[in-house]
């Protein structure tokens, strides 16, 4: 049985591409210690908690990352990787700052140009895809997804709902 994953992980949501007005992306550089891909450029953002929605993701590491409250224009991309036996959906949200001022978790950022990346080697990126898809960002080659069509049920708080609890009692009762 293959395991679902969601990061939204580029901007954000990574998730996770924060585009600066002047043409630019904000690219983050993981820590030496970093168990995945030690030093390597990629987009701000991260995993959700177990009870928290995409979007709560983004508002989350967007402040902690780089120290600003965005508001995400919408998803510009979904990226599937299938790997080890489970799928990791990878959620790549546009936002914009008015300001190049990063102050979060991480110690090392930089705004980059189309130019900037088509001189980066696909081994300096944290996700193998990064490279295309900023490329292809600065190309205008990519659509928007609203935040409009997530639905988020929070079952977690639902314990109290009268109608959930008789919901989940019929499937239950099935088994």
């Amino acid at each position: 049985m293959r395991q679902i994953v969601l990061k939204a992980k580029g901007f954000l949501l990574t998730g996770r591409s924060i585009h600066f007005p002047q043409n630019k992306i904000l690219l983050v550089q993981e820590p030496e210690t970093n168990n995945w891909m030690p030093l390597h450029w990629g987009l701000p953002g991260g995993k959700p908690t177990e009870t928290e929605s995409i979007l709560e993701t983004f508002t989350r590491k967007s402040k902690g990352d780089i120290g600003q409250e965005l508001i995400p224009k919408g998803v510009i991309k979904i990226e599937e990787l299938l790997m080890n036996g489970r799928t990791v959906l990878m959620f790549i949200v546009l936002a914009e700052t008015n300001s190049d001022k990063v102050s979060g978790e991480g110690t090392n950022y930089k705004w980059v140009s189309n130019e900037d990346v088509e001189k980066m080697t696909t081994n300096e990126f944290t996700e193998f895809y990064n490279k295309r898809l900023l490329l292809d960002f600065f190309n205008d080659d990519y659509g928007l997804i609203p935040f409009s069509v997530f639905n988020t049920l929070g079952y977690y708080s639902m314990e109290n709902d009268k109608d959930y609890q008789s919901w989940l009692r019929s499937g239950k009762a099935k088994q």
